[in-house]
Order: C-alpha cells, then structure tokens, then sequence
C-alpha cells in the first residue's frame, strides 16, 4: 500500500488545511509543496515549470534508490523536466533535492497523476506526490482523489472511497453518463435524397470527471458518425455533441438500422439507429405545411387558409417535403389576385430545405384576403375573415382578378 503526502480533496475541504501523509507522519521523506496543482492550461499548450523540494526530515540518512517518475495512468499528461543528474544518491539528515514538473493537456478534460519517488525508508511502497490540472475552460478546477491501490483509511470509516459499488463519494464525486436521446430514428428518406443527420449528446450528469473510452458505430454503412471520439468530460462541464449522418445514395430500399455504442467509466450505453431508404423521389419536391391552417372546401375545390388578426401576424411555414422550397419571391397579387395594401410581406426566409421550418411576418390592415404564392404555385391564402368557405370564396371573387385557388 503507498504512502502519499496528501488526503483526498474532500478532507481538506473539510479540514481546511492539508493534513500530511496518511497513515502517519513516519516517512522521512517530505515534498514541499505536498501537491501540485497546475490549474488550467489550454489543451496541447506547456504550462510553467513547478518545482518540488524533497527533503529528509528523519535523522539517518535516505536513499533515493530510483530517479524519480510519473505515474503510468495520466495520460502523458505530465512530465519532469528538473531530475537528480545520478542515481540512486544520498540525502543526509536535513538535507534537500529539487525536483520540477509541467503539465502539456493533451486534449480537453481533467488529468490527474503522481510523482513516484522511491526511497530505502520504502515498507509500504514508493512516496506519491499528486499532481493535477485541467484544460476544458479557464475556470475549471482539479478534484484530488486518492492514488490508486490505496485501500487504508479513507473519507468514510465505514466505506472505501476506491470500492465501485460502494463509494461514498457517490454523491459528489462518481460520474454520470447521460446521452440524449437514446435513439435516432430518420424516418424515411429517398434513395436519392441527400445524406441528413442528427446530434447524440454525451453530458456528465454526476460529481466526478466522466472518461468516455471509446465511441463506436456497428451496423449498416449508410450510418456514419463523426465528432466526438472520446475523451475526459469534466462535472458541470459542456456537454460532448456526436454527429449521426444518414446517407441512401445507393442504398437498396427497406429498413436500415445501427448502433453507436459508448464506453465509459460510468459504463457503457448503446444508441439505436434506424431508417427506412424508399425509391427514388424523381425531382425531390418540397411539400408545405402551414402551422394553424385550415383545409376549407369550397365548390371550385379547397383553400387552405389561415385567418389572422390586425397588427402584426407570424406565420410558421414547414418543408415536409423532399425538396428545396422556394419562399421568395412571394407574389402577392399580380396575376393571380389584385394586390391587397391591407397584408403585406414584412420578413420571410429565401428557402426552406426538407425539414427545415421558419417564420413569416405580416403587416395586416383591414378585412381582407391575400394570396401567398410559394415555387410558382398557389401556397396558401391569409385573411381576416372567419374560416366561412362561402364568404371567402365570395370575398374573393368581388376582387378583380382574384382567385384563392391559383391558377
């Protein structure tokens, strides 16, 4: 069992100060300063230089029997720079080596190790000396934990902080993996439609820093994923966003189906994938829903219309369809209906692509109608009226030149 030269961060938050070596203060050798804190630094950037002074407290003298290391499970996140020229070497009673390490995050997350340093006053082991640093955003901050294989005292005294499943730290200090959603379904999508995706968060719901080790994609080819590929999500951090794309170009038609799946220290959690590939949708056209509109027959046939009020009105306008819509220019008028001064235009997207929807603004006057045209075609038809088919279309037909239903 190590020894190590300082408590978790839990105990000395509770205690305010740091508390020495666990297990007692018998080791002669100490570090000044106990741990070393590095803070943040910006991913693939070096930080300063930090020195750590070694010194033998006791009264005979201690060998450093090896050149002091990092441990094996930080991620090459940290390194020596200042190292005793030879080795093993002598330090008499009261007498000091000085040691340096950096800190080169090798990505975003939280990186936590320790210097070894092994001494002939060893009978438990080589001293730790924990170092950590984080590189996710200026203010983050490092969590010490207890260095691996410690399994003396810890926070609880009736539980092992280094147990999985009984840690007792559960509340604050284990990790959460939390995805969103937990499944992708895209519908169906035509064989030559173009490749459409979706986003998988990978949040950290819990207290500690979540790993995730692995991320990947078994199934069918036409699912690909791109982003995110691992890597350390701290507590309270910014979520993780994978990429999920769909591509049917020359996809046979049926059902498609995949699964991402995500490995972590907090286990492992599967997302399904799914879509249907359909025949090829020829031109690909758009098709248009209207949010609030109303299908009115009339004896010429159907108006789809939405009545507002005076003021200012918003229209929310869909593409359901599988291709690009064409939103401006919208005629007003023109050839189809005399134009009408009481509804007018104010804001309006140029396009719409399948899926996609936006929203269009009106300035409205007076009781009137008015035609909206959209990809060259009758839309639909706005107005103050009451949803009467008959008084529309009446409406409508008294205006020179007027006919809701288009040409």
């Amino acid at each position: 069992m190590p020894r190590y030269l300082v408590l978790a961060a839990l105990t000395l938050a509770l205690t305010g100060c740091p508390t020495g070596r666990q297990g007692g203060g018998d080791h002669p050798l100490s570090a000044d300063p106990e741990q070393v804190d590095f803070g943040y630094v910006a991913a693939l950037q070096f930080s300063a230089e930090v020195s750590v002074v070694l010194t033998n407290e006791g009264s005979t003298s201690l060998t450093i029997e090896a050149s002091p290391r990092i441990s094996d499970d930080s991620d090459d996140a940290f390194a020596l720079q200042l190292l005793p020229p030879e080795v093993p070497f002598t330090l008499g009673a009261g007498e000091s080596e000085t040691i340096s390490a950096y800190f080169a995050p090798p990505g975003d997350g939280t990186y936590l190790g320790w210097i070894e340093v092994h001494t002939s006053a060893d009978s438990d082991g080589p001293v730790l000396i924990p170092v950590g640093g984080c590189s996710t955003n200026p203010d983050c901050t490092v969590e010490f934990v207890d260095p691996p294989g410690d399994d003396d005292d810890d926070d609880d005294a009736t539980d092992d902080d280094d147990d999985a499943t009984d840690d007792d730290d559960d509340a604050t200090g284990d990790p959460v993996l939390d995805i969103d959603p937990v499944a992708v379904d895209f519908g169906d999508v035509a064989q030559n439609q173009a490749p459409i995706g979706d986003v998988i968060q990978i949040n950290n719901g819990g207290g500690g820093t979540l790993q995730v080790s692995s991320v990947s994609l078994t199934g069918d080819p036409e699912f690909e994923i791109s982003g995110f590929s691992g890597g350390d999500i701290p507590a309270g951090g910014t979520p993780a966003n994978l990429n999920v794309t769909f591509d049917p170009y020359g996809s046979a038609e049926g059902p498609k189906t995949g699964t991402v799946t995500i490995e972590s220290n907090d286990g492992d959690v599967s997302v399904s994938l799914s879509a249907n590939v359909t025949e090829d949708c020829g031109a690909c056209l758009p098709e248009l829903e209207v949010q609030g509109g109303q299908l009115l027959n009339v004896f010429l046939g159907e108006i789809l219309y939405v009545q507002v009020s005076t003021g200012t009105a918003s229209v929310q306008i869909s593409n359901i369809g599988f291709g690009d819509l064409s939103v401006e220019p919208i005629t007003e008028g023109g050839e189809i209906c005399t134009d009408n001064p009481a509804i007018s235009t104010i804001s309006a997207p140029s396009t719409l692509a399948p899926g996609e929807s936006d929203i269009m603004e009106f300035s409205v006057g007076q009781e009137g109608l008015e035609v909206i045209n959209m990809n060259g075609t009758y839309a639909f038809t706005i107005g103050t009226l009451a949803p009467d088919p008959t008084a529309i279309l009446t409406y409508a037909l008294e205006a020179p030149n007027c006919n809701p239903l288009g040409p």
